[in-house]
């Protein structure tokens, strides 16, 4: 995720064409779908199960967001990009409780980063 984020705010901070820009959002929404296709195929342990679970419905709902910032990019239409904006205090809260769970099985199995 780490990666996706930093390409989209380097994106955000570079000028672009509109072109150029729907380019950069449909890569971002690609590389998002790759990374939900790789936790479809993880077979996590029972303990790590929920967490799997989460991770994978926060990434499809970061998926949803970046297809809304995509149709709003390539329609010039300003009503996808509010939709995409009002997510992102949910996606904030997601954020923070997957890395909080993530820290808490962390220390249950006794896992350094």
């Amino acid at each position: 995720e780490s990666a996706n984020s930093e390409q989209r705010a380097e994106n955000l901070n570079t000028s672009m064409t509109a072109g150029e820009s729907v380019s950069s959002r449909a890569a971002l929404v690609r590389s998002t779908e790759e990374l939900i296709d790789s936790l479809h195929s993880l077979s996590p342990p029972d303990r790590a199960q929920s967490l799997h679970d989460e991770a994978e419905e926060h990434f499809g709902r970061i998926l949803v967001w970046l297809t809304l910032e995509l149709q709003a990019a390539e329609t010039q239409d300003n009503t996808p990009l509010k939709a995409a904006n009002a997510m992102i205090p949910e996606l904030r809260a997601r954020d923070f409780t997957l890395k909080r769970n993530l820290s808490n099985l962390q220390f249950i199995f006794n896992i350094d980063q």
